[in-house]
């Protein structure tokens, strides 16, 4: 019963430690693509604000502008700067409409075709679009909750 225990903590420890691994390595891969954030963002925000699923979200808004401000975020989030002074995840979205499952899946087929249109490779689309995966639980609203 000792062995079952203490193999089951070291594979515990070693899958922990290959998350922490992986999330490593796919933020050394994002932090690759610092110098095309604006770029990146310009597009990929003013193709959300004309998309017909997503563009109630930025209705009198400026998508350059929140391209802005994400890619402060984003300097953050991926460790190129210590500190972050503006608006949490959650605090940024709260006056927005719910965002339902539909609209996150919608953004990130936006970002794919984004990234992918503005050449960058394989891992660095899988990275980026991994990263943004793990806000889903925080931003998506199920219809219930909605209300």
């Amino acid at each position: 019963m000792k062995t079952s225990k203490a193999l089951a903590t070291m594979t515990g420890e070693k899958s922990s430690h290959h998350r922490f691994q992986k999330k490593m390595t796919r933020l050394n891969q994002l932090r690759k693509l610092e110098p095309l954030l604006p770029a990146l963002l310009e597009d990929f925000y003013h193709r959300m604000a004309q998309d017909h699923l997503l563009a109630h979200f930025f209705f009198q808004k400026d998508p350059s502008a929140i391209a802005k401000r994400q890619a402060t975020f984003l300097h953050f989030a991926w460790g190129l700067k210590a500190t972050y002074e503006g608006p949490s995840v959650t605090q940024a979205h709260s006056h927005m409409p719910p965002l339902l499952q539909a609209h996150f899946n919608r953004r990130l087929i936006l970002l794919k075709e984004t990234l992918e249109d503005h050449k960058l490779d394989p891992s660095s689309i899988d990275a980026w679009i991994q990263f943004e995966e793990g806000f889903r639980k925080v931003l998506v609203r199920s219809p219930e909750k909605s209300n």
